[in-house]
């Protein structure tokens, strides 16, 4: 479902984010030192403007990055990561979840700019995609075929859980739906959080208030179908 997706809802400042801080985590990050290790998620390359006795020295290095809900999320990423001595580009996508890190040997290891990444507040992971696809697997275990009702609801979830606000017009025009029509059902219920002054909801737009950041959770949640429609089931708490 929906909610229980970990692109669109794991906080970025989730308690199970590792900190390079602690031993564990930095220990766990240390193994991906070993020069042995680096083919498996990544491949050697020559960075723009190098020289070629630089070749050996330069890589290519794939990664998915957990805690990322939008394009701010990507941006916050390639920041920490283009901070880091060594490293020489950075892309990171937020529609994939995944990231290029271009580094020089020389000058940083992963354990560092991965470090970074978890400073920052979310994880990164070796992307072994290199290893399934010489056996001829795909890189992917299990995918979601979403329907055009998910991807309008995702686009509504991830704007409450990141900015705390949904515009209806950019929402409208970006999915050529009548907003109010199409989530009556759902503004009703939030009429209630309104009460509360959890959050403002106007002509053009839902407000999340700063009181209503603390269950910004229970927002977000009006708009999965998907919890909508098991209600009946019993299930853990998704909010705390």
């Amino acid at each position: 479902m929906l909610w229980d997706s970990p692109s669109l809802l794991a906080p970025a400042n989730a308690t199970n984010t590792p900190r390079v801080d602690g031993s564990p985590a930095q220990a766990a990050l240390s193994l991906l030192d070993d020069p042995r290790q680096w083919p498996l998620f990544g491949r050697q390359a020559l960075a723009p403007g190098a020289l070629s006795a630089d070749a050996g020295l330069t890589w290519s290095s794939q990664v998915a990055i957990l805690g990322m809900h939008c394009a701010s999320c990507a941006l916050n990423i390639e920041h920490a990561l283009l901070a880091q001595p060594g490293v020489v580009s950075a892309r990171v996508d937020a529609h994939s979840q995944r990231a290029e890190v271009v580094w020089r040997s020389d000058q940083s290891r992963p354990s560092q700019w991965m470090g970074a990444v978890a400073q920052a507040g979310y994880q990164a992971l070796p992307a072994h995609d290199g290893d399934l696809l010489a056996l001829g697997q795909l890189p992917v275990e299990r995918g979601l075929l979403l329907s055009r009702d998910d991807l309008v609801r995702r686009t509504i979830i991830m704007a409450l859980m990141c900015q705390g606000h949904v515009s209806f017009e950019s929402i409208e025009m970006a999915h050529l739906i009548d907003f109010r029509k199409t989530f009556a059902l759902e503004l009703a219920e939030l009429q209630l959080m309104q009460d509360s002054g959890l959050v403002t909801v106007d002509a053009d737009a839902i407000n999340v208030t700063e009181q209503g950041w603390y269950v910004v959770r229970a927002v977000a949640m009006v708009f999965d179908r998907y919890l909508r429609a098991d209600q009946d089931r019993a299930r853990f708490s998704k909010i705390i």
